[in-house]
């Protein structure tokens, strides 16, 4: 995704909720930590506030995060979590994105 300066700001989120939305629940995850490290504290507390009210609706979290707890399926997560890294410290970008 190449922007330039005179591409409206609201094309540049759709383009970018676009290809987001075609990642797994995996890869989405890796980006928005990613990104979570890099932008300021209050922007940080700001989004931890609006996603702690957000899963207030979310019926399956339960279930969601005890199969999440599974130590059989942590493993699986860890190591596609210790490939994609690996892709992105050697630059192979490309086929993750």
């Amino acid at each position: 995704m190449k922007w330039t300066s005179a591409t409206p700001f609201n094309e540049q989120v759709g383009e970018l909720t676009r290809v987001f939305s075609q990642w797994n629940e995996c890869e989405q995850t890796v980006v928005l930590y990613a990104l979570l490290r890099i932008i300021p504290a209050v922007q940080a507390r700001f989004l931890s506030q609006a996603i702690e009210h957000s899963l207030h609706s979310v019926a399956e979290l339960d279930t969601k995060e005890i199969n999440a707890n599974n130590p059989s399926n942590y493993r699986v997560y860890v190591l596609y979590l210790r490939t994609i890294l690996s892709m992105i410290l050697m630059g192979c970008t490309s086929y993750i994105l």
